[in-house]
């Protein structure tokens, strides 16, 4: 024999394939993989098989034997196997289907991934590739970098780039940390997942330079352990740099805290420092921010400072907080300072370009841009009042276009390029020590300035001491390096080139150069740069001069025009009074200069020499003497002289500024222009002359430039606008106007927006319907006048759709029906509607009930049965236009059964009564005739014949039929038949049953009484109450939960057998799901027990011995009881332990999905236990299992595919759990619907636990299980 079976190895080692093959795992000889007898057909399975592993088999644990890394081929699960020993490379796909398979070593998945079950992967882990469509659940430890949006993972190490559902993990590394590899290889990364738990570390690498590990979650998101940051990167973060690492999609906030980490907690990564949030991003977020807490503007929402969510940490900025301005792409740019007037606020640090308005802003701290390195640039439209000393630190460019009050403080700008557009005013000083000031309108300053000083505005009251000053503003007194007429923006850059070379005046109080004084002369305008002084003179330094035209002999210029009588103290280098000099820049003609001209005390030049050319005169013309802005007009120059006809050019000029140069065209020329300034213009015409003509200048002319009178349209890109939609309207002023227009609708105000290019647009959100009247006005300008304009738009009603769900269709005859309606605006669907909706049938309006929330229950009462066909109709309103919907409503009726029955004869006749019982409760009254008819026992002789009609009143579920024994009936056993017929109300299930007259039966109760224990909307809620027939009581009570596969209190009273055992029985009828979803069930139960305690003496029961018993949805019932009111037993068949686990703890043979919205746990809570797990958790008696919870009897059958012996398991384990006495029978083989639940087998163990639960001397035990 083992000579053959070394045979049969050696020729499938020898065989050899050369394809793939399908091989099937038997485990026959061992647990090695590498034995071919272990396989059919027998061989080791090559890379490409394709391998099923049966569910049956003698080894399903197997041993991986090939070496480390092998590939195998694709895997199919019929039953659940183990994988020891070495790691394999498995590059087919692998179908789980339903199984639980494990890895002890390092596999690698490349192929795809289905099925459902799962997968245990122990540690160092398992690497998941290939993705798939796997709906199961990866346990342990995992690498994944594959997309697999339907698995679950749970387990202790989870790290990879890819795609999971939901994930609850105890650590989580996103990144390319495999299994195996001893540490974080730090490579910034990202993953996806679901719903996101994690319990232990979150290890995350951050890379400033345009990197970061963060998981996307969709769900929600709830974290503890703690947080590992490690700086991955190249470049250190900027303060104010955001790093979200759990980007959360939902709307639910965060869950938990990393240890130790609070929101807004701080965190160290090497030297740098981070503030965590949990609220960051969309506002729920967990975002790691660099630097300090620093409250730091965002502008997630607008762009104004009051509102909380523009700010993380989320919140209006309070007094004297710090504020941060981060860097690139974190913020929005523009921001609104809406804060009360003189919010003042701690640092302003900038680290990109920002620009700030709104109201007066106090300042006390610096504005700093130190960190931004001369990048971060600031436009400060807002006011400004310094309630400090501060300094404006190392910015690229500061403009500031609001006004300031230096409030006597002091003002120090390192900007390299800083502009004051807005007014300074108050005392004070300004220090300029880098490149310099620009001040560009004038104010009321009072004090001195240091630094390079560039003045087009006047502040005659501000005194300068610096290196430079140019301009041709006023200034008070000056002390410079070097002074320079005309406009100079303050610049280091050295292919500037100096100033700009135009002719301009510049106004100072007392005058001192001490190094260059830069001056232009235009000789053919007759103009130079020029200082008019106030006070005294001091020169000294070079003079540096640059012709704009050669000038011609005899033609001269004043440099400094002192209006005082103070000599001019000083002289320029090698310029004595009186020198002759030579300029070369412009000219070589011969200069004379003289510090004594004027009225005796100006610096004047002149060019030395004699003219020998023909003298001109210049005239000019203009052919409009008023425009409005933009508008052209044409100036007409026209030189002439007695000795010909002059060449060259002629330049105009608007005072001292040159317009333009044109070349003569037969002694005229012509210049059209449209960008003269509004306001009065002095124009003249200054003809340069040449070496046959002289120069000459025309006396000058006004010419006007007014506002103009714009053309305003207002049009809507919307031609059938309904209500709901976002309307844009489109506002035009020609000629490129600014200025701001505003809109209004029937005369009230919808919105403004600034002009951009003579271009606005306003979007109003919501628009009532109907015609309205759009009005735009527009504010003018400083070019245009005022402006309005007016058109008209009608809004439509909003489209709407009815959508209506009838919960329970068909439903039971005489409950009431509610239907849950939902309204919604068709293009808008987030909209929320009110109004009214209403249930017609036949034409008639047989409910209604208004929106809340665009919603509504629509309670159309008891229908009886039949189908009914009902239309739901919205009214509509004054916006949204109506909408109906039909339906077919089908109301089943409540059913009539009488039993068969034995009824007791003796020597004396007496009255007994059979009962009738009504399937379900019914709203309406409910009737059904009756009638004896005799078979072996005869009327007249054995019993009295009767017939009527009985009667069920709403609520009521059983009722009695008299039958009369009479005292001679025959000693043998004989019968008699009783017939239900005519039903009003209901359907008759079993129309006849059979009476026996026996003498020797015994009654094991007395006749059923109903009581109506409580009222509830007009309906009465009963219990039938069967007393023991011996004995007198007290007796204990067993309280019977009806209900099976659904909460609606029918079926059979299985515990009325135990009044032949003396207890009194009380079966408690309580509002089906079809009439109100749970708490309702438990809450008429508890009633039901109340009243029965406080009845007790009528009744004769003892109310400190009662028991609740149930089956299925009566078992789940009677447990909710035990855990949430004071009774002393519980008895639960077949019950629900946990609505949310039914599904996951379902066997493999159940039909049913307790997901579904229409299983029974769904009905009962009213909506699907995943989707609403706070209603499953309060419909969980597992989780009400404490200490004091009466002693309790479980039994389940094994083979249970309606409802898992795992549900009554998880329950035993909660009540033993919190020490409570519990016993578990778990039935070998039995289902749901069994035999067995009705044998004296069942009934056994039952009465063995009533008699140690209720009778009196009666022993708890400790918790059993068998």
């Amino acid at each position: 024999m083992q000579r053959a079976v070394a045979l049969a190895v050696l020729a499938v080692l020898l065989s050899g394939r050369a394809m793939a093959a399908s091989r099937s795992w038997t485990g026959t000889i061992d647990a090695n993989w590498s034995n071919p007898l272990n396989w059919s057909p027998p061989a080791v399975p090559a890379a490409g098989d394709d391998l099923t592993f049966p569910a049956a088999s003698p080894h399903r644990n197997v041993l991986f034997d090939l070496p480390s890394g092998t590939s195998v081929g694709s895997m199919t699960f019929l039953g659940d196997y183990s994988f020891a020993g070495n790691a394999m490379s498995i590059d087919g796909a692998v179908d789980v289907n339903g199984r639980t398979i494990s890895f002890a070593s390092s596999s690698v998945f490349n192929g795809p991934l289905s099925g459902a079950g799962t997968v245990n992967a122990a540690s160092p882990g398992s690497s998941f590739i290939g993705g798939g469509s796997f709906s199961g659940t990866i346990e342990g430890y995992a690498y994944v970098s594959g997309v697999y949006p339907n698995a679950t993972f749970h387990g202790a190490w989870l790290t990879g780039i890819g795609t999971l559902g939901a994930v609850t993990a105890g650590e989580l590394s996103p990144g390319r940390w495999k299994p195996g590899v001893a540490s974080d290889p730090h490579d910034a990364w990202w993953m996806y997942s679901g719903p996101l738990t994690i319990t232990s570390h979150y290890a995350i690498d951050i890379q400033p330079e345009g990197n970061l590990e963060e998981v996307f979650v969709t769900g929600p998101v709830s974290i503890a352990g703690t947080l590992t940051v490690t700086m991955a990167g190249l470049w250190p973060p900027s303060d104010g740099m955001r790093f979200p690492i759990i980007d959360n999609d939902g709307s639910d906030p965060v869950q938990g805290t990393f240890s130790g980490l609070p929101e807004g907690a701080t965190i160290a990564a090497g030297k740098y420092t981070f503030t965590i949030s949990y609220h960051g991003g969309d506002g729920n977020d967990v975002v790691l921010t660099a630097g300090k807490p620093t409250k730091t503007w965002i502008g997630s929402n607008s762009d104004k400072w009051s509102d909380p969510a523009n700010w993380q940490p989320q919140g209006v900025p309070s007094a004297g907080e710090p504020l941060l301005f981060p860097p690139c792409c974190y913020a929005r740019e523009q921001s609104t300072n809406d804060l009360p007037a003189g919010f003042n606020p701690g640092t302003l640090t900038f680290n990109r370009n920002y620009t700030i308005g709104g109201n007066l802003l106090t300042l006390t701290n610096d504005l700093d841009f130190v960190n931004a390195g001369f990048t971060g640039s600031l436009v400060c439209n807002a006011p400004l009042k310094l309630g400090n000393s501060i300094r404006v630190d190392q910015a690229e460019s500061s403009i500031f276009n609001g006004s300031i009050d230096m409030n006597g403080n002091t003002l120090t700008v390192t900007s390299r390029n800083a502009r004051f557009l807005g007014a300074i005013n108050g005392n004070g000083a300004i220090a300029a020590p880098g490149n310099g000031i620009s001040l560009e309108s004038s104010g009321s300053f009072n004090g001195p300035i240091s630094g390079v000083v560039n003045v087009t505005g006047s502040y005659p009251n501000a005194t300068v001491n610096g290196p430079r000053v140019s301009g041709e503003g006023t200034l008070g007194a000056v002390t410079a390096g070097t002074v320079s007429p005309g406009s100079w923006t303050p610049s280091n850059d050295a292919e500037a080139g100096g100033p700009p070379h135009q002719t301009a005046t510049l106004k100072t109080g007392a005058l001192s150069i001490s190094a260059k004084y830069i001056a232009d002369i235009d000789p053919v305008s007759a103009t130079s740069d020029r200082v008019d002084v106030t006070g005294s003179v001091s020169l000294g330094g070079t003079l540096q001069l640059f012709f704009i035209n050669p000038p011609s002999p005899g033609q001269s210029w004043t440099l400094i025009d002192n209006d005082g009588s103070d000599a001019v103290s000083g002289a320029f280098s090698g310029l004595p009074e009186g020198a002759t000099f030579s300029n070369g820049y412009g000219t070589n003609r011969t200069l004379h200069i003289t510090y004594k001209g004027g009225d005796g005390n100006d610096v004047v030049l002149s060019a030395v020499g004699t003219t020998s050319t023909s003298a001109t005169t210049t005239t000019i013309a203009q052919d409009r003497d008023t425009t409005e802005w933009h508008q052209p007009v044409t100036f007409t120059a026209v030189v002439t002289s007695a000795n010909g006809v002059p060449t060259g050019v002629v330049r105009f000029l608007d005072g001292s500024t040159t317009l333009a140069s044109v070349p003569l065209q037969n002694g005229t020329a012509s210049w059209t222009t449209n960008a003269l300034a509004l306001g009065d213009h002095s124009i003249t015409a200054s003809y340069a002359g040449n070496n046959s003509f002289s120069a000459s200048s025309s006396t000058p002319l006004v010419h006007h430039v007014v506002k103009g009178n714009p053309h305003l349209t207002i049009t809507s890109s919307m031609t059938h606008a309904a209500y709901g939609d976002s309307i844009p309207f489109a506002v035009s002023v020609e000629r490129d106007a600014g200025g701001s227009v505003s809109l209004t609708i029937d005369h009230a105000s919808v919105g403004t927006a600034t002009l951009a290019g003579g271009n606005a647009t306003i979007t109003v959100p919501l628009i009532t319907a109907g015609p309205h009247l759009v009005e735009a006005a527009y504010s003018g300008d400083a070019a245009f006048s005022a402006a309005t304009a007016a058109t008209s738009l009608t809004v439509e009603k909003a489209v709407t759709t009815l959508t209506v769900n009838s919960p329970v269709n068909p439903s039971p005859s005489g409950v009431a029906v509610t239907f849950n309606v939902q309204v919604v605006a068709a293009a808008h669907p987030s909209m929320t509607l009110d109004g009214t909706v209403y249930a017609t049938r036949d034409g008639r309006i047989v409910a209604q009930a208004p929106l809340a929330g665009s919603s509504a229950a629509l309670n159309v009462g008891a229908l009886p049965g039949g189908d009914h066909a009902l239309t739901i109709s919205y009214a509509g309103n004054s916006n949204f236009e109506r909408s109906n919907k039909n339906l077919m409503q089908h109301v089943a009726e409540p059913a009539l059964s009488i039993a068969n029955a034995t009824l007791a004869a003796g020597s004396e006749s007496r009255n007994d009564s059979i009962q009738v019982k009504l399937s379900a409760t019914s709203a309406l009254v409910v009737s059904v005739n009756y009638r004896t008819i005799d078979e072996s026992a005869i009327a007249g002789a054995d019993y009295i014949a009767a017939q009527g009609m009985l009667t069920f009143q709403p609520g009521q579920t059983s009722a009695t039929i008299p039958i009369g024994i009479l005292g001679n009936a025959a000693a043998s056993q004989r019968s008699f038949a009783i017939e239900l017929a005519n039903p009003n109300g209901a359907s008759i299930a079993g129309p006849r049953a059979t009476v026996t007259i026996a003498r020797d039966a015994k009654p094991a109760y007395r006749t059923p009484v109903d009581y109506s224990y409580e009222m509830i909307d007009g309906v009465p809620l009963r219990a039938t109450f069967y007393a023991p027939a011996n004995g007198d009581g007290p007796w204990p009570l067993i309280v019977w939960v009806p209900g099976n596969s659904a909460y609606d209190a029918a079926g059979d009273v299985t515990a009325v057998r135990e009044t032949a055992r003396g207890y009194a029985v009380a079966s408690v009828a309580y509002r089906p799901v079809s009439a109100a979803p749970f708490p309702a069930q438990l809450d008429d139960l508890i009633a039901a027990v109340d009243w029965l305690r406080a009845n007790a003496s009528t009744l004769n029961i003892d109310p400190k011995r009662v028991a609740a018993w149930g089956a299925g949805a009566g078992g789940h019932l009677a447990a909710l009881l035990g855990t949430r009111r004071g009774v002393q037993a519980v008895i639960d068949w077949s019950g629900i332990a946990d609505p949310a686990t039914l599904q996951t703890d379902a066997l493999g043979c159940s039909t049913i999905d307790w997901n579904a919205p229409t299983s029974p746990a769904a009905l009962l809570i009213g909506c699907s236990p995943a989707d609403c797990p706070d209603s499953a958790a309060a419909a969980a008696p597992a989780r009400y299992a404490r200490r004091g919870n009466p002693p309790m009897l479980l039994m389940h059958g094994s083979a249970d595919c309606f409802i898992s012996p795992a549900q009554s398991e998880n329950l035993y384990g909660a009540l033993t759990h919190a020490g409570v006495d519990a016993t578990l029978h778990t039935i070998d083989g039995i289902d749901h619907d069994s035999s067995f639940w009705s044998s004296d087998g069942a009934f056994a163990e039952v009465e063995s636990f009533l008699e140690r639960s209720l009778k009196p001397g009666g022993t708890r035990g400790r918790a059993v299980r068998h």
